[in-house]
Parts: C-alpha cells; sequence; structure tokens
C-alpha cells in the first residue's frame, strides 16, 4: 500500500518527500504518484518549499519519473482516459522548469522519452533539454574536450521544439549544431561525417517546414552527397540513412513542382528501403511504408501513365500488420493511407471501395481522438464532408 502524499507543515512534508515518491513510483495506480507531484508543486507555489529543498529529491526521482511519465502516457491511451485527471507529464514538466536540475540526471531522463512519443509527453522532454543545453554550454566551456557532446544536446533541444511546433525556434540550436560538426568533420571526416549528413537531413526538413524550400533543397542535397559516399564505403551501415534522405528530397521537389524528379528520387528510396526491409523487417518494413505512400501521391499527380494504387495498396498492407501488432505506433499512419487509397480507387472509378477506405480511416481517426493523440480534427472534419458527399454518388 503506497504512502500517502505528504500534507503536513513544510519541514514535515520535505522530509516526508523522498519516501512519498518512492513509494508512489512503486505503485501500478498513478494516482499517488500524481497527488505527490501535485504536493510538490504546491510546495513552489507558497507552502514554504523552496526550490532548492526540491531540486535533490526530484533529481534523484528524476529518470523514474520520466518512466512513469511514459507509461501513463500510454495507459491512458489504452484505457481511453483523457479528462479524468492530469496526467504525469502534465505535473512534472512545470515542476521540472522551475527547478535547477544536475546535468547527470538531466541527460539520464532526457534519453527515457522516444522522440515522436505520444505528443503528452513533448513539453516534458522539451523542459528537459531546454534546462540541459546550457548546462552542456557551460561543461564545453570549461573543458573544450567534451565539445562532442554540445551539438548532439542542440540536435536534441531542436527535435524537441519541432515536436511542439515552434520550428523558427527549432531552426536555430539545429542550425548551431550543424556549424559545430562541420567544424568537426574538417578535421576527422571518417569519424562526423555520419553526424553531419545526418544533422543536415533533418536541417533539411526543418528549413522545408519553416517555408524556405530552396534552402532546404540545398541543405538535402549536400546531405545526400555525404551519404552516398558513405554508403558506396559501408551501405551496410548507411543505405539507411541516404533512403531517408532521398525520400525528405523528394517531398522538397514535389512542393517545388519539379516534374518526374521527385518520382525518381522516391522510387530510389522505395528500391533501397525494400531492400532493407527484405533483411530486417522490424527496422525498414515502416519506412519502406511510407515512402510507398508518397510515391503513389507523386505517381497520381505527375505521371498519368502510371498505376499509383500498387504502391499505396502495398503501403496500406504493410501498415495494417504493423497497427495490428503496434496500434500506438502505426495507427494514425494507417488511416493516412487508407485515406489517400480512397481517393485513388474514387479517381479509377471504384468508387465503393473507395467508400470503404475512407470509412476504415475515419474511424481509426475518431479512435485516436478518444485516446488523446494530437489529431488534425481539420482533416478529420474534410474526410467526413468527403465521404458524406461519395454517399450521396454510391448511396
Amino acid at each position: 500500500m503506497p504512502a500517502d502524499p505528504p500534507r503536513e507543515s513544510p519541514a514535515v512534508a520535505l522530509t516526508q518527500l523522498p519516501v512519498a515518491l518512492t513509494a508512489a513510483l512503486q505503485c501500478d495506480d498513478p494516482l499517488p504518484l500524481t497527488a505527490t507531484l501535485e504536493v510538490l508543486s504546491r510546495g513552489l507555489e507558497g507552502r514554504g518549499l523552496s526550490a532548492a529543498d526540491l531540486a535533490p529529491v526530484v533529481a534523484e526521482h528524476l529518470e523514474d519519473l520520466c518512466r512513469a511519465a511514459v507509461a501513463d502516457a500510454v495507459a491512458r491511451v489504452g484505457a481511453h482516459r483523457r479528462n479524468d485527471r492530469p496526467s504525469v507529464a502534465a505535473i512534472l514538466t512545470p515542476l521540472v522548469g522551475s527547478l535547477e536540475l544536475p546535468t547527470r540526471s538531466l541527460m539520464d531522463a532526457a534519453e527515457i522519452i522516444p522522440i515522436g512519443a505520444h505528443a503528452s509527453l513533448s513539453p516534458l522532454a522539451l523542459a528537459i533539454d531546454e534546462q540541459l543545453v546550457p548546462q552542456v554550454r557551460r561543461i564545453v566551456a570549461e573543458d573544450p574536450q567534451w565539445g562532442e557532446i554540445l551539438p548532439i544536446a542542440l540536435h536534441n533541444l531542436s527535435t524537441r521544439l519541432s515536436e511542439v511546433a515552434r520550428i523558427a525556434e527549432a531552426l536555430t540550436p539545429l542550425e548551431e549544431a550543424v556549424d559545430l560538426i562541420r567544424s568537426l568533420a574538417q578535421v576527422a571526416p571518417d569519424a562526423h561525417d555520419p553526424a553531419l549528413a545526418s544533422a543536415l537531413n533533418a536541417l533539411s526538413v526543418l528549413t522545408a517546414r519553416a517555408g524556405r524550400n530552396a534552402d532546404a533543397k540545398a541543405i538535402g542535397f549536400e546531405a545526400i552527397a555525404i551519404q552516398q559516399r558513405l554508403a558506396n564505403a559501408h551501405p551496410e551501415i548507411h543505405e539507411a540513412d541516404l533512403a531517408q534522405s532521398l525520400h525528405n528530397m523528394s517531398n522538397h521537389c514535389r512542393e517545388a513542382g519539379q516534374g518526374r524528379f521527385p518520382v525518381m528520387l522516391m522510387t530510389k528510396a522505395v528500391e533501397i528501403r525494400r531492400r532493407l526491409a527484405e533483411a530486417h523487417p522490424g527496422l525498414h518494413l515502416p519506412s519502406l511504408a511510407g515512402s510507398l505512400n508518397n510515391l503513389s501521391n507523386m505517381l497520381a499527380l505527375s505521371q498519368p501513365g502510371v498505376d499509383p494504387l500498387p504502391a499505396i495498396e502495398e503501403a496500406v498492407g504493410i501498415r495494417r500488420q504493423l497497427a495490428q501488432d503496434d496500434p500506438t505506433s502505426h495507427a494514425a499512419d494507417l488511416a493516412q493511407s487508407l485515406f489517400n487509397l480512397s481517393r485513388l480507387l474514387v479517381n479509377a472509378g471504384r468508387t465503393p471501395e473507395g467508400v470503404v477506405a475512407l470509412e476504415e480511416s475515419i474511424d481509426l481517426r475518431r479512435g485516436l481522438v478518444t485516446d488523446g493523440y494530437a489529431v488534425d480534427t481539420a482533416h478529420l472534419a474534410h474526410s467526413l464532408d468527403i465521404l458524406s458527399a461519395l454517399h450521396r454518388i454510391c448511396p
């Protein structure tokens, strides 16, 4: 039975906090943990506990608290719980932001929350990285031999900023990271060219999201040149990264209206990813499905003589299997591919089949909304409008 959260005077509460947190973290039910975290937050809001008092307690448990936040986010999705109580992440995020925590605790905690995790976890990951980067910068200033960790921290911060749609702010740390890695690669290219290509690839994507497509293409081609050289030397290590860069560059070129060139790039990405997926399906099937999904769209738009349905049907098949095995990670992608399949089926004169695919896509998106995912509700509404129109055509 977990200990009750401390509610006595600040002095007594401070002595109880480590015991209460440890007990709450061992409990399967998240309610004792959220209650204890709320006591900590109230302590900072006028109950007499200072940030200096609370920081060591939170730092000691931060890694486990982040694990609990991840587990809570997953459980809330699975149990269809959204508004019954605050999440662990929602309470922990402002608490972390208000405390000065040690570098080691922050670095360990930052590794707990996966990139692209549930949207409710992104603010917590950002709060950790926003505090971590200045500390890493101070460490490197005092001892330059640690210089290689700063671009990693900056890249992570950029990723977390982009996860919460702060794109303009995300560009600054990533551009600094690229500059730092480029300097390292000039001295030791074999050691740092892979990291440089990865950072350039990320910068290309982010620059495109900021609306700077010409810059994004230039950056992306630099990434591809590096990755092609690396893949020629060690394909087993670098081909996956090359495929990702080709995929991204294809999208940039499509948005710029460059005819068949995007199809050529995406086709090459599909070829590489298919070969990789045959050897390691668990690692590469999701990315193969993504490239097939995009290839079908490009074929429909720019090459009317080529049937786009085989590519999208293969993408749906892969994503359906992935969603059956892990719906939390893949249901949204399956919904998107089903929407694309519906559109292409209708365009091919197969409206009844298109209606079936669209209905499944809508059902998946509704489930994601219920589960608390950050679903594009405008897209869902658009899908419903299309379905209504199709029902009038094909009752």
